[in-house]
């Protein structure tokens, strides 16, 4: 007895050690057939069925029945072979491969092509601990037959260049993230109607392609909680259904809807769970297809699609059944763009701006939001530029509450046209760049359909004639421009238009501050009542005292007043450093003001400022020197300005300055005005962290320096150094400044 269990362990090490390579060299035939391999590839070698221990090579065309369970060490198909396996029988076969010392396991070779068919079911499972490599296709149509890519504990991998397809009857491969890998260029297609595509670890530019849904589109079986799939892209031009949606949170590259058929393509379906569709890349819609975010018989519940790419909507993107949470969010690190049909967003859709403050999503073509009540632009960070590509925004919703935020992180640059039909203030946060706000609100006067159109213009082009002495004798130099249409359009009872997002080099607020109107002669007086920061019109169109008298006229408006009756001049504010203090000096003459309250503000970026020093002081005091000393500076870049109130209550501010809080160092804070006027004279406002000789030279934009200037003194402290720059043409150009030790700083202009 010991003898013959001998045997058998010798027999069993025999066939492990001494394992063989079984070529197939029939054409048509079963699996079990021995007359259909040999151990050398011309057949010229000892037929036989591979055994478990054996590797097996397909190197030629063959359609192979599977007719038993099978276990062999290794499977290759190579030589551009197309190999079809197929079961016709009663019995469902798994074909297990590895256990043995060649690697891969099972391979594809590119051009291969490994088929699976037959109403039978085939599963190909790869054993633990070894691998398998798609270069060339797997395609399985067979009943109920896949690659499980998790059962056998082995490593699947579809390379670049691999496809995976599933089509016919075919079921479908479940994996892990840590079993199946899709590698960069690689593609899982289902092409069947229905069908998933599995967990496992995608890699950011491999695709996954659903072609053939009719009635049901593939499901996905990996949530974002679990991980992330690369492209994905809908191309089914038989598709019919518009009301399966995929329902939960998943995260992809891109996307792309090619073709949907008579069909939808539909995310969410569920009105009580708020669900997210996150996509790294771009979203792409093409030419009659529908992007529906919530397809819900109803409810609010947010459902977001979350796009941190491009979006090019060439079709619609929408949501039905009246699902009042429906959001298209552009989010994301870096700029992006955006580009829609007319009327490619449409029902109840809501866009989120909520990009990395600084970046922005540059329109290609006009954005219009639908007039549903339920449409709402949100801006939480980042710019909408409409500016760029000389496109417009237009908000039809007609609730002045359509429009949310709005700040200088976050603001439309360019035109902003919005829909109005209540009594209300409608907001318009618009600049001409990413680093200001110059909001205006329109307080409407009657429930009348009309649209409102704002663009903020940096250039006032009648900024130095169209006076009334005595009324309007000095205008800021820049515009608001407001149109309206309707077929009887509401009247404005009160414009208020802010200054104190703009740049402080560009801010005019002159004595008794006044809303003004260029009525192509000359600037109408509309009043004003200064906010500190902002300006309300209160006089009505006239300039009369009856605050109901509503503005009529529009176009061009800014801030306008008069000069030689401020109650208080600034003779001048500076800044220098004395050591690791902050030194701001200032005098101011007051005329016509008993008391005078001064406070110098502090800011680390320029726009939100705090109180750091306070005096109230009598007439004879005011005209006397002040100095204070900030011994406690913020690290960087501090600005201050003085702000002054008389004894009306009155608010008037100093222009901006910064100081530098380092050993070394300095930074261009303005040029003003930008952009230069034809006179040429502009002041560059530049603070530096210590005495410093500089040079500095400007480029044109084909970088050919056009003006040098040598040995130029900067204090330690705030600098203010007037340019004459008359001799330069009008266009674009850069300002650099050099330090002796090789430190730069540039600013870029225009000279008109």
């Amino acid at each position: 007895m010991k003898i013959f269990y001998s045997i058998i362990v010798l027999c069993c090490l025999s066939n492990h050690l001494f394992a063989l390579t079984k070529y197939w060299v029939g054409t048509t035939g079963s699996y079990s057939n021995g007359a259909n391999w040999n151990t050398q590839s011309n057949g010229s070698g000892t037929s036989g069925t591979p055994i478990n221990t054996d590797d097996v090579v397909i190197d030629r065309n063959a359609t192979i029945t599977i007719d038993g369970t099978y276990f062999p060490s290794s499977v290759w198909i190579i030589n551009n072979a197309t190999v079809t396996f197929t079961n016709s029988s009663a019995t469902a076969f798994t074909y297990t491969i590895g256990g043995g010392t060649v690697l891969p396991a099972f391979k594809i070779e590119s051009g291969s092509t490994l088929n699976i068919n037959g109403t039978r079911a085939i599963t190909i499972a790869i054993g633990s601990g070894s691998t398998a490599n798609i270069f060339g296709v797997l395609d399985v149509t067979g009943s109920s037959s896949k690659m499980d890519y998790s059962f056998g504990g082995g490593i699947t991998t579809v390379k670049t260049g691999g496809k995976i397809r599933y089509g016919g009857a075919s079921s479908g491969g479940t994996g892990s993230t840590s079993t199946f890998f899709m590698e960069a260029g690689s593609v899982y297609e289902i092409y069947k109607d229905g069908g998933s595509f599995p967990t496992g670890t995608y890699n950011a530019n491999s695709l996954l392609l659903n072609s053939g849904a009719a009635a049901s589109p593939a499901s996905f079986s990996m949530n974002s909680s679990t991980g992330s799939y690369g492209n994905y892209e809908f191309n089914s031009p038989g598709y019919t259904n518009s009301s399966t949606g995929i329902n939960n949170n998943y995260t992809f590259n891109n996307i792309t809807i090619t073709d949907d058929g008579s069909g939808s393509w539909v995310f969410s379906t569920n009105s009580l769970t708020a669900y997210t569709l996150t996509i790294n890349g771009n979203l792409t819609i093409a030419a009659g297809t529908n992007f529906e975010i919530n397809k819900a018989a109803s409810g609010s519940q947010a459902t977001t699609v979350s796009v941190k790419g491009d979006i090019i909507n060439n079709g619609t993107i929408t949501e039905t059944n009246g699902n009042t949470g429906s959001l298209l969010e552009i989010a994301g690190t870096s700029t992006s763009s955006f580009s829609t049909v007319t009327n490619g967003i449409t029902n109840d859709i809501s866009l989120k701006i909520n990009k990395t403050a600084g970046t922005a999503v540059i329109a290609l073509t006009d954005i219009t939001l639908p007039a549903s009540a339920f449409s709402r632009l949100t801006l939480t960070s980042g710019n909408i530029d409409m500016q760029t590509n000389n496109k417009l925004l237009f908000i039809q919703n007609p609730a002045f509450t359509a429009l949310i935020g709005g700040t200088a992180n976050s603001h439309i640059i360019g035109k902003l046209k919005r829909s109005s039909n209540q009594v209300g203030g409608y907001s318009f946060p618009v600049s001409n760049n990413a680093t200001q706000l110059a909001k205006a609100t329109i307080t409407t006067s009657s429930t009348n359909a009309t649209d409102w159109t704002v663009e903020f213009i940096p250039v006032n082009a009648n900024a130095g004639n169209g006076f009334t002495p005595g009324v309007i004798e000095v205008v800021s130099n820049y515009v608001w421009n407001i149109t309206r249409t309707g077929a009887t359009p509401s009247n404005a009872d009160f414009l208020t238009l802010f200054y104190g997002g703009l740049n402080t080099s560009q801010v005019l607020i002159p004595a008794q501050v006044k809303v003004v109107h260029w009525n192509g002669i000359k600037w109408d007086n509309l009043g004003g009542l200064d906010g500190g920061g902002s300006v309300d019109n209160t006089l009505g169109s006239t300039g009369g005292a009856a605050p109901g008298d509503p503005i009529t006229t529009f176009s061009p408006f800014t801030l306008g007043g008069v000069i030689g009756v401020i109650p208080i001049s600034i003779e001048y504010f500076r800044g220098t450093k004395n050591n690791n203090d902050h030194v701001l000096s200032w005098k101011v003459n007051c005329t016509g003001s008993t008391n005078v309250s001064l406070i110098v503000e502090r800011s680390a970026d320029g726009r939100n400022f705090n109180n750091i020093y306070a005096e109230t002081v009598s007439a004879l005091r005011c005209r006397q020197p002040f100095t204070h000393a900030d011994i406690n500076p913020m690290p960087g870049l501090n600005y201050y300005r003085l702000k002054m109130i008389d004894t009306d209550g009155k608010i008037y501010y100093s222009t901006t300055i910064g100081l530098l809080n380092k050993q070394t160092g300095f930074e261009i804070l303005s040029l003003s005005p930008n952009p230069v006027s034809d006179n040429g004279m502009t002041v560059l406002n530049i603070s530096s962290a210590q005495k410093e000789l500089v040079q500095f030279f400007i480029t044109d934009m084909n970088g050919k320096k056009v003006y040098t200037q040598n040995g130029i003194s900067l204090i330690a402290g705030s600098n203010q150094l007037p340019l004459q720059l008359s001799d330069l043409s009008g266009g674009a150009y850069q300002l650099t400044v050099i330090s002796e030790n090789g430190k730069k700083a540039s600013s870029s202009f225009v000279k008109e």
